[in-house]
């Protein structure tokens, strides 16, 4: 752990101030010129809380009224200069070895630099930019030493510098050090000790403006570690801010082996989205939900802090793929190349999680069938010490109904409607024959993904043809397969020849009753759907073509020849 702190001489409160968006400068700010300091009375507005001597979320407070409260200066900061449309952050908590701190500043100024603490973290102070000019800020704060409390304060400015650039790229050389020693007061500028510590801190070049921005000589701050690891996530599935505090060591290391705090500062990006967690009262914020909202690798700005050494600005690499759903019929499986999934070579090993009778792997070749309830399974392609995951769902679902058509007669089957429960918009769909043809029995798709079943009228009879059909979404990474047999019927007309029966046609008594039939017909049912019919109560004569609709999903297209009535 950090060593115990001690008292900053001038040199050493140089701390820092090269900041841009997110980022902790290697130090320039201006310290104050040593000078003896006594208590002295101050009016400043108190916020209302009660000190506490561990660290706490700084609360939100609404000021009382302004009493004079006597408070001791401390000289931590004089000036952090920040470049136009840059941040920057500070742990006031260990800057100062104080809690509950507050901060005011002068509203004349809020156009040039704001700040505010960061939700749910101790401490961390936040200072935005917005206009090239001077704001001064006024640091409040409770110290616990001796066995007491002290108010403690420190007041120091920000110089906001012109940027037309990218402040996450933005450089200071020692040609503005000139310039901004002349902002400051005539005693900081004739000081030998503070301009030793201030040009300490600036190289000939330039600064590295992501370089760790440090408070304690005897605590350095975290830093990032160079590895090929990342956060393995899938897309549309969150993953708990705390998975990823776990792993932060793979990340991110510590020479005085501090515990270290994970800050979230990049919560408007394009690739993750970001949900607020917090306790069963609603008020203390436990962490968040980051959802993965695109495929692929990037990283995630953060603030890495181990409250006694500083801050460090880096990057937490993930690699997010898509879940694949396979939703299948129970006679059917789905067989998939890995090669399509993961980088392969020759030392390619592979794993998985999940029900081992469901799946089984042959080379890159990888089968799932259904088990009886959904299955997750996580197949891992290991390469010496790198690993990648793959997700894929199975889920079972109810087989499409074996369906029989009336010899010269055609089926219509809507296989958006009857496969698909939320369609996508670039789903395909095609057909496979499982068995050898059928004389007379065809089948096709049309640009509607319409499947169509056509008998001649000298087809076999009661010789199904089986198919398997496939409907792969693209949009939402479904692929859906189903099994269904189709088999021709003789005409059975009625008994005065003008219907025919249509009992075998519909798997149920309720499927029959939403079907419409086209006029003159009209529909003739029996008991629990026993002896089902069509028939026309018409003097038609010649030929014509019934239709038998359900809910546009099955749609018979049956001939029928009229004859004299007996």
């Amino acid at each position: 752990m950090g060593k115990e702190k001690k008292a900053f001489t001038i040199k050493e409160k140089i701390i820092g101030a090269i900041a841009s968006t997110a980022i902790m400068a290697i130090p320039f700010m201006v310290a104050p010129a040593q000078q003896g300091y006594a208590n002295i009375v101050i009016p400043i507005e108190t916020p209302s809380v009660t000190p506490s001597i561990t660290p706490s979320i700084t609360p939100s407070v609404t000021p009382s009224v302004t009493p004079t409260i006597r408070a001791t200066p401390v000289d931590k900061i004089t000036t952090i200069v920040i470049p136009l449309n840059g941040t920057k952050y500070v742990d006031l908590d260990s800057l100062y070895s104080a809690q509950n701190m507050h901060v005011i500043q002068n509203e004349a100024e809020l156009t040039i630099a704001t700040g505010k603490f960061i939700v749910g973290n101790h401490g961390i102070y936040e200072i935005n930019t917005s206009s090239v000019g001077k704001a001064t800020f006024t640091v409040i704060g409770t110290r616990y030493e001796e066995q007491s409390y002290t108010q403690i304060t420190d007041t120091f400015q920000v110089i906001v510098v012109p940027n037309t650039g990218n402040p996450d790229e933005f450089k200071f050389d020692i040609s503005n050090v000139v310039n901004l020693m002349s902002q400051s007061s005539e005693q900081d500028q004739t000081n030998d000790q503070v301009v030793k510590g201030l040009l300490r801190n600036i190289s000939p070049k330039t600064i590295n403006n992501y370089d760790p921005f440090e408070y304690d000589s005897f605590n350095s701050a975290p830093y990032q570690l160079e590895t090929t690891d990342k956060i393995h996530g899938f897309i549309g599935e969150p993953i708990h801010s705390w998975e990823i505090e776990q792993q932060i060591h793979n990340y991110f290391s510590d020479k005085n082996e501090n515990m270290l705090d994970v800050i979230f500062i990049d919560k408007n990006n394009g690739n993750i989205q970001f949900e607020e967690k917090y306790d069963e009262s609603g008020e203390i914020l436990h962490g968040y939900d980051l959802t993965p909202l695109r495929t692929g690798d990037f990283g995630l700005n953060v603030l890495i802090v181990d409250h006694h050494g500083g801050l460090t600005k880096g990057r937490i690499p993930f690699h997010i793929t898509k879940t694949e759903n396979f939703i299948l019929d129970a006679e059917s499986s789905i067989t998939i190349d890995l090669a399509s999934y993961f980088t392969l070579n020759p030392n390619t090993n592979f794993d998985f999680n999940g029900a081992s009778g469901h799946l089984t792997i042959t080379g890159t070749k990888a089968t799932f069938t259904p088990d009886l309830l959904a299955e997750t399974y996580i197949i891992s392609a290991i390469n010496g010490d790198e690993r990648e995951d793959r997700k894929f769902i199975v889920t079972p679902k109810d087989s499409l109904v074996n369906r029989k058509i009336i010899l010269g007669s055609q089926l219509k089957l809507n296989l958006q409607s009857l496969l698909l429960p939320v369609p996508g918009s670039s789903v395909t769909y095609s057909v496979y024959l499982n068995n050898s043809s059928v004389t007379g029995l065809t089948y096709s798709i049309d640009h509607t993904n319409s499947l169509y079943f056509s008998s001649d009228s000298n087809a076999e009879t009661n010789s199904p043809i089986d198919i398997t059909v496939t409907a792969k979404d693209e949009t939402n990474n479904v692929t859906i397969k189903d099994k269904m047999q189709i088999s021709a019927i003789p005409l059975v007309k009625t008994d005065i020849n003008r219907g025919f029966e249509v009992t075998q046609l519909f798997s149920s008594e309720s499927e029959w009753n939403d079907v419409v039939v086209s006029s003159p017909f009209i529909k003739n049912g029996s008991p629990f759907g026993s002896y089902n019919t069509v028939y026309s109560d018409s003097n038609g004569t010649g030929s014509t073509v019934v239709t038998l609709n359900y809910k546009n999903e099955l749609i018979f297209t049956v001939p029928f020849t009229y004859l004299p009535i007996r």
